[in-house]
């Protein structure tokens, strides 16, 4: 068994175990959206957790690259796997990990080379997300990285995110997913997952939101 994946006694035991020991609730700042039934109200809840002026591009990520007054360098260019984009003048420039501010000025330092005061815009035209984000009863919720090298599923996330809490209602635990311009809710039975039944576990896309409801007293 591949040692990153959680086995099932593991993932039944953090469940359970948090579950149980959970003995004060999550702070208010990470709680669910007041209306847990409606996927936008979901959707706009994970947009906190998107990226910002910090982000780093990645490998997949599709650039803008403008050169003011050069409009042959001008281009769409998807940041390719080995983290590199290619430019004319320039060739090959690795770009990964940087931001966007740092491509320019890592570009404009290249082309001066060839032309006079460079002004170079980067912009992120698509992000290619690996992450989900997971809300509601959960002891860690936030945003978490689906790994390249095999699928997340959702009780493997939900794992990850340390285990639901006492106030948790496991068997409500949904799935909203962008499908277009629409929105598609998934209901996860995690009770028959951890009793063996794995077919019933989903594994995540890009951008899902987790959501674990309260269970109501």
């Amino acid at each position: 068994m591949n040692s990153a994946r959680v086995s099932s006694v593991a993932l039944v035991g953090i469940l359970l175990v948090a579950g149980c020991t959970a003995g004060t609730r999550p702070d208010s700042k990470a709680a669910a959206p007041t209306d847990p039934g409606d996927p936008k109200v979901l959707a706009a809840a994970a947009a906190k957790f998107a990226p910002g002026t910090d982000y780093r591009l990645a490998p997949q990520d599709q650039l803008t690259i403008a050169v003011y007054q050069e409009p042959d360098l001008n281009r769409d260019t998807r940041v390719s796997e080995t983290g590199r984009i290619s430019l004319p003048l320039v060739g090959e420039v690795e770009v990964a990990g940087l931001s966007s501010l740092e491509a320019e000025a890592k570009l404009r330092e290249l082309l001066k080379a060839y032309l006079v005061e460079p002004s170079v815009a980067v912009t992120i035209k698509e992000y290619h997300s690996r992450t989900i984000v997971i809300l509601g009863e959960v002891e860690k919720p936030g945003s978490y990285v689906i790994p390249t090298d095999h699928p997340l599923t959702c009780v493997e996330a939900i794992a990850q995110a340390g285990g639901f809490t006492k106030f948790a209602s496991p068997n409500k635990t949904r799935i909203v997913r962008k499908v277009g311009t629409d929105f598609q809710s998934l209901t996860v039975p995690v009770a028959d997952v951890t009793s063996g039944d794995k077919s019933k576990d989903v594994a995540l896309r890009p951008d899902d939101v987790v959501f674990i409801p309260q269970t109501l007293f």
